[in-house]
């Protein structure tokens, strides 16, 4: 089944269940130059953010109020980034991921 086929709704809860999964896992890794964690977005009406810090930057997702309950569940520490939200964009946060999943950062 396609992305057109499954409907928007479902799109965006296998990527919220995937954005949780990658922080929950990184947070979990012993690696200092990662860390994960998750708050709730004052600008938003305080929807969950889940944020990632990776060698090459910060990357985050907005996810649906109803998921705070999972988050509570998860292994996520309730907390903001350390230096805050950096204002990357989604091209941004895209190219991050990229870079970490190929290497492209120095050690």
């Amino acid at each position: 089944m396609s992305d057109a086929e499954k409907g928007i709704d479902a799109v965006y809860a296998d990527r919220n269940l995937l954005a949780l999964s990658l922080a929950d896992l990184l947070a979990a890794d012993p690696d200092p130059e990662t860390d994960a964690g998750w708050y709730l977005d004052p600008d938003t009406d305080g929807w969950p953010v889940i944020w990632i810090d990776l060698p090459t930057g910060q990357a985050s997702w907005h996810v649906p109020p109803e998921r705070r309950s999972l988050l509570e569940r998860s292994t996520l520490d309730f907390d903001v980034p350390v230096g805050g939200y950096d204002r990357h964009t989604r091209d941004e946060k895209n190219g991050r991921l990229t870079d970490y999943l190929v290497g492209r950062w120095e050690r």
